[in-house]
């Protein structure tokens, strides 16, 4: 599919439709002044055609397509500048015409490794939180975002052939091992 990708695909996370009709990856471009540049394509399975998915007004990252494969979620990360450290949220893209809009407007942590509900009214998502990490559940159609755990480090989410979401956790005083993450009742791992 990406004969000519070089190392633009290099440690970049992808995600494949339900149908297996496309595959969204993140794509490293050098920019205008030789700055690497992060965005997102969508690429067609049967013809190998190559389309943008996100403008290039900032980064993109770790594209998680929705169960019914309309949507995109991915980490949405303003470009730095020398006069301003720019910010990072959770990103909602239409799969067919990559009009997007936030999904975490006024949350002050930076959302990272979206992970779709199964029925698709929500997306899971990581976050540093007080020097250890958080798991938060954010709903597509209102935005309210609500933590579900937070008592240790949380990676790799996932979610289980019953529906159920779980997660590597870490701590200062445990090494990962594979945790339940209720969605539920919030705090509870």
């Amino acid at each position: 599919l990406t004969p000519d990708a070089a190392a633009s695909l290099v440690e970049q996370a992808f995600d494949i439709s339900p149908d297996g009709a496309t595959v969204v990856t993140g794509v490293m471009t050098p920019d205008e002044i030789g700055r690497t540049d992060f965005g997102l394509i969508a690429i067609d399975r049967v013809t190998g055609e190559q389309r943008a998915l996100a403008g290039d007004d900032a980064w993109f990252a770790e594209p998680a397509i929705s169960p019914d494969g309309r949507w995109v979620a991915a980490a949405r990360a303003d470009k730095d500048t020398p006069e301003r450290a720019g910010d990072r949220t959770l990103w909602l893209i239409d799969l067919a015409s990559g009009d997007g809009r936030d999904l975490t407007p006024d949350l002050d942590l930076w959302p990272q490794h979206p992970v779709w509900a199964p029925d698709g009214t929500s997306v899971y998502f990581t976050t540093d939180l007080r020097g250890a990490g958080g798991v938060h559940r954010v709903v597509v159609e209102s935005g309210e975002v609500t933590l579900l755990a937070d008592d240790g480090h949380f990676t790799d989410l996932a979610i289980g052939a019953e529906g159920r979401l779980y997660a590597l956790r870490d701590s200062y005083a445990e090494p990962p091992r594979p945790v339940r993450i209720a969605t539920d009742a919030p705090g509870a791992s």
